[in-house]
């Protein structure tokens, strides 16, 4: 996806992998010449990262332990490409939408989002006087300790439940963010799952029709 839509050498790309597990896509992209950044929260992940980073000599590809939600751009630059998959499905409502902020403040040209949607939302949150739909999921057991929930590799780092967006809210917070087109991917179609690629708003002023210039999209509708 990364080639068909950029069409360059990885070489010229400096990429981001969020929640980033052991490593995988972020040592394709730096095995394929880009420069890299991993984010992952789970020191087990992070060392089996580092390990095979070093045994394949890859210098252009660095790995962090940190919480994906201390992102911005401050501490970790910008990014052309910013890789958010599986990641934003784990987080809570109170952090959903901060840390797409923050996703949006880093990135450069496009992020590609991998996540779970609901068709059956249980649950409205206002934020920034927008409202947004969702289904409330369990992530770990409210009477669980830290370290049990840092075993549990496929769920949160420390929040008991998430929040699953449905796809329109997903969408209009993508567009309200500042992502000026959002193009979703067909290969791979699933019930509750989406991968899309939003794109990093340059405007520009369209000359020939001034109506269109004045034109404001509508917002995607819940179903």
């Amino acid at each position: 996806m990364i080639q068909d839509i950029t069409q360059c050498d990885f070489k010229n790309l400096r990429i981001l992998d969020l929640a980033c597990l052991e490593g995988h896509y972020a040592i394709e992209f730096a095995m394929q010449g880009a420069t890299v950044v991993g984010i992952e929260g789970r020191e087990s992940n992070v060392q089996k990262a580092i390990f095979a980073k070093d045994l394949l000599r890859l210098e252009n590809l660095t790995f962090y332990q940190d919480d994906v939600r201390n992102l911005g751009a401050e501490k970790y630059g910008q990014f052309d490409i910013v890789l958010c998959s599986g990641i934003l499905y784990h987080l809570d409502c109170s952090d959903v939408f901060p840390f797409l902020e923050k996703v949006y403040e880093v990135c450069k040209r496009f992020v590609i989002i991998d996540t779970h949607i609901t068709h059956t939302p249980n649950l409205s949150v206002l934020y920034k006087n927008y409202e947004y739909k969702g289904h409330t999921m369990l992530e770990h057991s409210a009477n669980s300790s830290i370290e049990e929930r840092l075993k549990s590799k496929w769920a949160s780092l420390d929040n008991i439940t998430s929040f699953w967006m449905t796809k329109s809210s997903l969408y209009n917070f993508l567009t309200r963010t500042g992502f000026s087109s959002i193009n979703e991917s067909r290969s791979l179609v699933q019930e509750d799952r989406v991968t899309v690629v939003a794109f990093k708003k340059y405007p520009i002023e369209i000359k020939s029709s001034p109506e269109t210039e004045k034109y404001i999209e509508p917002d995607y509708l819940e179903c």
